[in-house]
């Protein structure tokens, strides 16, 4: 649409405080991640402007068919983090919307609002890249037996080991399960801010996945969760996040994190969830997690990763999040699979540990006395969820939004 233009966004530290390969995960092209109805009005996300400013405003929004006439130009908003949130009235067409710019010569289709195929539901969701399909099988299941989950939303982020189909089916294999969708997010992640200056200022993409779930497909769900694969939510009495969530004054609820390294002498090959139930002594410093009812929250405010901007959330006692060191990409080479426990400085987590004695391979797998009833859930979920996959897949486009260098 716009490849054409010859604008870049400027990166918001100078070059005295980049660092090496710095440029290279900057995401300098991407306009808008998608543009989609969301009721009335027309939204798009995309990462903050930052020079990009005459791109979107040059950006009108017309029906796709009759009358070209003037359209309806974006508003953006202001004070976000890592985030750009550019909102247009509708124009008043039942017919199907789209986006002109001058920048380009193609015209794009606005995005079908799809809050409708997750009203009601409590789910979770996440961005990965080439997780093992085990660990997201095990992943899913965890939520929805210990919490309830019946929807699963993964933003994709240009996973290699496998296809689409195969992550889809994955989460829709998974009992009690009605709606799963995968959203290919093929974005370049950005820079994150590790040694020696760490700046968190230029990951856009987690960012821009949050939001783009709230508003897209998840402002109508009952709930949301926020965790990564290595991610497992825990109350000691069986709660559910959800529950809690609800009934919190705010509702958004903060999770806090342990970290969990697997066992002294565990042979681990592949690493599993369940071979991690040790956590050091003296705490290690990790970071929360969350769940919302994304319908209670102003809308001013913003996802982030570790909270949400412009709430002042809740705790509830005994909810706690289990980070599993060992479950990375990196485990056949990286440092984290020699990561076992010292037991001179290390305790037996024994809340997770008690949840995974005794368990099958995975929690998302049915005892034999349900097979039947699971066989059953999973077909329909399987269906739903090929259809919600086809919706959100026919109607991201922010690759078309990408300019070519």
């Amino acid at each position: 649409m716009i490849a054409t233009s010859p604008h870049r966004r400027v990166p918001p530290r100078p070059p005295e405080r980049q660092e090496a390969g710095y440029l290279e995960k900057f995401d300098d092209s991407t306009v808008f991640y998608d543009v989609f109805r969301c009721g009335r009005k027309v939204l798009a996300v995309g990462p903050p402007a930052h020079g990009l400013e005459s791109v979107v405003d040059d950006a009108v929004v017309t029906p796709a068919f009759g009358s070209k006439g003037s359209g309806v130009h974006f508003a953006s908003e202001k004070g976000l983090d890592r985030l750009g949130r550019f909102w247009a009235s509708s124009p008043r067409s039942d017919g199907p919307l789209r986006i002109r710019a001058g920048a380009g010569p193609d015209d794009i289709e606005v995005g079908a609002d799809l809050a409708g195929a997750f009203a009601g539901r409590r789910a979770v969701m996440t961005l990965s890249k080439d997780n093992d399909l085990e660990w997201i099988r095990y992943w899913a299941g965890w939520y929805a037996q210990r919490h309830g989950a019946d929807a699963l939303v993964v933003y994709d982020n240009g996973s290699t080991a496998y296809s689409t189909g195969d992550l889809v089916e994955t989460l829709a294999g998974t009992v009690g399960v009605a709606v799963a969708a995968v959203v290919e997010w093929p974005f370049t992640y950005g820079p994150q801010g590790f040694e020696p200056y760490r700046t968190w200022d230029s990951n856009y993409a987690q960012h821009g996945a949050l939001e783009h779930a709230r508003w897209r497909l998840l402002r109508r769900a009952a709930g949301m969760v926020n965790a990564d694969i290595d991610e497992l939510m825990l109350d000691p009495e069986g709660r559910s996040v959800f529950d809690a969530t609800t009934a919190s004054r705010s509702g958004a609820l903060s999770v806090p994190s342990t970290l969990l390294h697997p066992a002294p002498g565990a042979v681990l090959g592949r690493p599993r969830h369940s071979d991690s139930y040790f956590e050091r002594v003296e705490r290690e410093p990790t970071d929360p997690k969350w769940c919302v009812v994304p319908s209670r929250l102003p809308a001013v405010a913003q996802l982030g990763i570790h909270g949400v901007v412009g709430v002042r959330m809740d705790r509830a006692p005994g909810f706690r999040l289990g980070h599993f060191y060992a479950i990375t990409t990196n485990w056949a080479t990286g440092d984290r699979i020699a990561a076992h426990a010292d037991l001179s400085s290390s305790k037996v987590d024994t809340e997770f540990r008690s949840r995974f004695a005794g368990e099958v391979a995975s929690v998302g797998v049915a005892e034999p006395a349900s097979q039947r009833l699971s066989a059953r859930v999973s077909r329909t979920a399987s269906r739903a969820a090929s259809a919600a996959r086809e919706r959100v897949k026919r109607s991201t486009f922010g690759a078309a939004l990408r300019r070519r260098r």
